[in-house]
């Protein structure tokens, strides 16, 4: 999905295109304190396509085509739920970029004024894309619960294979060490599991 890079400081989130993807893929639980919408931007490009939905179905995904960088992202416009806790899955394409980062925000800004329409499947390689999680480990301290020290993303069958990404941030002090620094991945009902050990 993503190549090496280093994360510019105040970004929420962000991911280095690989040399010949221009896929970059996120999970953002909604936290009304840094705001219930969402900025996406680029470093290289300066228009997306972006898909967004529920992180455990890709069945009412939503896309923005074409659009302009910065892009804030509103799920109220499309009668999606803002509340605190809810759990988004964002895909942002690009067509014909350099490799670059692509990041993410939370933000209080009004929504950018585009529409959105039903998504299709996003093609990864020879798979299609189910979704994400993050274990956020190194931020969140002594907390745990979903996105922090566990995850899931849920796949789906089809005619195609299912690809999901896992995006972990490492704990390095003493403290967060026990916690663990190996992503234990396990396959359940509904989908992948991911913890560190």
């Amino acid at each position: 999905m993503g190549s090496a890079c280093a994360r510019p400081d105040g970004l929420a989130a962000s991911f280095c295109f690989a040399d010949c993807v221009r896929f970059a893929s996120n999970e953002w639980e909604i936290d009304g304190r840094d705001g219930r919408r969402l900025e996406i931007g680029s470093d290289s490009a300066t228009r997306a396509t972006i898909t967004y939905g529920d992180w455990s179905s890709r069945a009412e995904d939503r896309v923005f085509h074409d659009v302009a960088l910065p892009f804030v992202l509103d799920p109220s416009v499309d009668g999606k739920p803002t509340g605190d806790g809810e759990f988004y899955v964002i895909a942002v394409t690009v067509e014909g970029a350099s490799p670059g980062v692509v990041s993410a925000r939370a933000t209080t800004a009004a929504a950018s004024s585009a529409t959105s329409l039903p998504a299709l499947p996003i093609r990864v390689g020879d798979h299609v894309w189910n979704g994400n999680g993050s274990l956020i480990a190194k931020s969140s301290g002594t907390a745990t619960g979903y996105g922090l020290t566990v995850d899931e993303a849920r796949v789906h069958p089809g005619a195609d294979a299912p690809v999901v990404f896992f995006q972990w941030e490492v704990p390095t002090d003493a403290a967060s060490a026990s916690r663990g620094r190996e992503v234990q991945p396990s396959a359940t009902a509904c989908g992948t599991t991911a913890a560190p050990t």
